[in-house]
């Protein structure tokens, strides 16, 4: 349901999504702490959006396919039940959310101006994260403690990662970012599949085990250290990592799927790479200029 602008003045809660014109049909929801239902900014909006006082939505946020609109925010806003989604702003360069702390999926997509994030408070919980093709130099606000998957992709200026997150029950991947970019979780202890591409360092010191599948792909990290990896339930690859010399998992005892140390150009010794390893359930696929 699409609820015109005068709709939107008077109840704090709709059946489907208010859309907001422009900044008067913001500041009329200045009298609901929650907002109950969805919110979209309108495509044609050419003002600055600030959703003053408003604490929560229960619903969607969304600003989607909205070219001219240069500023969104939500001053008081700490929550968000649904999706909070932005997706082809071009000249989005200002985001300000200093007291969100919780969303259900946040998503944002095709940002080429919108360099930082406004979450001063920073944000601990979210069920999904996926930031893609966008110009977000600095991931600083989004500091998750849980979280279920995790997709960042396509963000050439972005040159560090880094979140508290204990477990991903879903996928981590991080793939074509800032050419040097540093991933850090260092107390994430399980996860089902993750991905690492084009990353100068990964740190995953607590990682014990991951029941999918865990690789590593045109990385240019040096060396890769996993102390307390017990188990990777499918498929453990190293694959064209050109830097790559060292690589030390000294406790891991299984691996359920395929084996795969394949064009690493300079890695040339795994003897005490993988001492303890028992088993391998699939393919063992091992190509390069191995001397041990």
């Amino acid at each position: 349901m699409l609820v015109s602008p005068a709709q939107v003045v008077a109840p704090c809660s709709v059946s489907g999504t208010a859309t907001i014109q422009n900044q008067g049909d913001a500041t009329a929801l200045a009298t609901c702490s929650t907002f109950t239902g969805s919110i979209a900014v309108a495509t044609g909006t050419t003002e600055h959006i600030n959703i003053a006082s408003v604490r929560g939505v229960t619903g969607d946020l969304v600003v989607q396919h909205a070219p001219n609109i240069t500023s969104f925010g939500a001053d008081s806003m700490q929550h968000i039940g649904g999706s909070f989604i932005l997706n082809d702003c071009q000249i989005l360069s200002s985001l300000t959310f200093p007291e969100l702390t919780t969303v259900g999926d946040l998503e944002f997509e095709a940002l080429p101006n919108l360099q930082q994030l406004g979450f001063t408070t920073s944000i601990a919980q979210a069920h999904t994260l996926n930031i893609q093709n966008t110009f977000l130099t600095t991931l600083n606000g989004i500091n998750l403690q849980k979280v279920s998957s995790v997709t960042v992709v396509n963000n050439p200026l972005l040159q560090a990662i880094s979140m508290q997150v204990s477990n991903i029950s879903g996928s981590l991947t991080i793939s074509s970012n800032g050419n040097h970019l540093k991933a850090s979780f260092p107390n994430l202890e399980t996860a089902q599949n993750l991905t690492f591409r084009d990353s100068s360092s990964i740190d995953i010191p607590s990682l014990a085990n991951v029941t999918g599948s865990l690789g590593f792909y045109e990385n240019s990290f040096q060396s890769l250290s996993t102390p307390n990896l017990t188990l990777v339930g499918g498929t453990l690859a190293f694959v064209s990592n050109s830097q790559l010399t060292n690589i030390s998992m000294p406790i891991l005892k299984t691996i359920g799927g395929g084996f795969q140390v394949q064009n690493n150009s300079v890695l040339d010794d795994v003897s005490n790479s993988f001492p303890k390893l028992q088993s391998i359930g699939g393919a063992l696929a091992f190509f390069g200029n191995f001397t041990r």
